[in-house]
């Protein structure tokens, strides 16, 4: 009976080898489940690296087509200050053209007069000569004469109407190449409509008081220029018309 019998410190030595073979058994699998997180984070990280590449290259393309939209912003600017260049010598050569043209027809009807005038003079000259060879034929001579004396001063004047007319034409060109100058700079100044500068609009303190802005309206100025263009057109067609009038009665 004693020698079947187990010793004490042999169950014990039993009990730990048991509960040395579980923790054994734990670590192990503690251990698979670290090498598993730490594979899915290597995954993450390799994913992570091509994500950061990925939106490296983004940004690079970016920054490409932002320097490409800057030259062309550029290039528009430029092509756009050459175009209003452009267009403002346009305008002039389209102002000297019309002002070249009405001058020239202005000469050829000064010259037509001055011919006729000369003519004229040379009919008067001669009748005056033949005057008094036949009494009986004296007075419908004389009344040719008063005829032929009163188409000479209704040309002669049509030769003066014709010269103002010529000067009032020139001093209306220069207005309205000038006016077609103060045009261009208005359209293309935004500081005259309020820009960086500040604002041209009259603010509410102004418009109570009775001082005058030391800064016109350039549209009221614009607008005045235009309305003294069109008066002084309108008063030059008038004259013309006059002058035709009186064209067809001689």
């Amino acid at each position: 009976h004693t020698h079947t019998q187990k010793s004490p410190s042999f169950e014990v030595s039993l009990v730990c080898l048991q509960t040395y073979e579980s923790e054994c058994s734990y670590s192990s699998e503690e251990m698979e489940q670290f090498q598993t997180e730490v594979k899915q984070l290597q995954t993450q990280m390799k994913q992570l690296k091509v994500m950061l590449k990925e939106m490296e290259l983004s940004k690079k393309s970016l920054e490409e087509q932002l320097q490409k939209t800057s030259e062309k912003a550029c290039l528009t600017v430029e092509e756009n200050t050459r175009l209003k260049s452009r267009l403002q010598a346009a305008e002039a050569e389209v102002v000297q053209r019309q002002t070249s043209s009405a001058e020239q027809d202005y000469e050829e009807v000064i010259q037509l007069l001055e011919a006729e005038i000369e003519d004229l003079k040379n009919q008067l000259a001669g009748r005056r000569q033949a005057r008094g060879l036949d009494a009986t034929k004296e007075s419908p001579k004389q009344e040719e004469v008063v005829e032929l004396s009163r188409r000479l001063t209704t040309i002669d004047s049509q030769l003066r109407k014709s010269e103002l007319s010529r000067k009032q034409l020139e001093i209306s060109n220069k207005k309205l190449l000038g006016f077609a100058q103060n045009v261009h700079k208005a359209l293309t100044t935004p500081s005259l409509y309020g820009g960086e500068g500040g604002s041209n609009s009259l603010s509410p303190a102004t418009e109570s008081s009775n001082i005058p802005s030391p800064h016109p309206d350039p549209t009221f100025q614009l607008a005045a220029e235009a309305k003294e263009l069109v008066d002084g057109g309108g008063t030059a067609t008038a004259d013309d018309k006059a002058l035709d009038v009186t064209s067809h009665h001689v």
